[in-house]
């Protein structure tokens, strides 16, 4: 509304449009704070997602380090039980 529209009008009804904006600034302000909100919870979102994420990779991490020392272990002991088995055999062929 331009000047000279609102020059004509009554002062009730300037109070009226007066009101009309304030009860569109609250509802916009509150539609505002609204996204605001929901922006934050979309970065707090993102955060505990990368923390999540950073804690999926030490678990993985734990994991393949377990997993490798069961081979070794493994591997240590099949040594163990081959030369175990060439004794055996050297003591029979001794036996025999």
């Amino acid at each position: 509304m331009d000047a000279k529209k609102l020059k004509r009008l009554s002062r009730e009804d300037l109070l009226e449009l007066i009101l009309e904006e304030t009860k569109r600034y609250d509802e916009l302000e509150a539609k505002l704070n609204e996204k605001t909100i929901k922006i934050e919870k979309a970065g707090s979102i993102a955060e505990a997602a990368l923390e999540i994420n950073h804690i999926f990779e030490d678990a993985q991490k734990a994991a393949d380090q377990y997993v490798e020392s069961i081979k070794q272990i493994y591997e240590e002991a099949n040594a163990q039980l081959e030369s175990i088995k060439a004794q055996i055999a050297k003591a029979k062929k001794e036996e025999a």
